[in-house]
């Protein structure tokens, strides 16, 4: 039987990150070679600019989930034009998700 020819390295804290407004943290560790972060905080706003138009954010500042399943259902009964989701919660965003048209 062939050995495995990976080579096992020793994991290490990579990254750790935070959030001003909410101090939020977030912190990697890893026994990879190589990492790559993307905040994604002006997105939004760079696509926008991009795409000559605007965007209106709604949602939960502290990711309340029924804040965010909230501000789902409300741009989509107003029939915005476009709808940016991170699903946080499978269970909770199954209707709101499956209401919106989003595939």
């Amino acid at each position: 039987m062939p050995r495995s020819t990976r080579v096992r390295t020793r994991i290490a804290h990579a990254v750790r990150v935070v959030e001003p407004d909410s101090s939020r943290v977030l912190e990697v560790i890893t026994d990879q070679p190589g990492l790559q972060f993307y905040s994604g905080k002006y997105g939004a706003q760079d696509a926008c600019a991009l795409l000559v138009t605007e965007f209106q954010w709604t949602g939960s500042k502290d990711s309340i989930v029924a804040e965010m399943v909230n501000a789902t259902n409300a741009a989509s009964s107003a029939k915005a034009d476009g709808l940016g989701v991170a699903v946080v919660d499978k269970a909770a965003f199954k209707e709101p998700v499956n209401a919106s048209g989003i595939p």
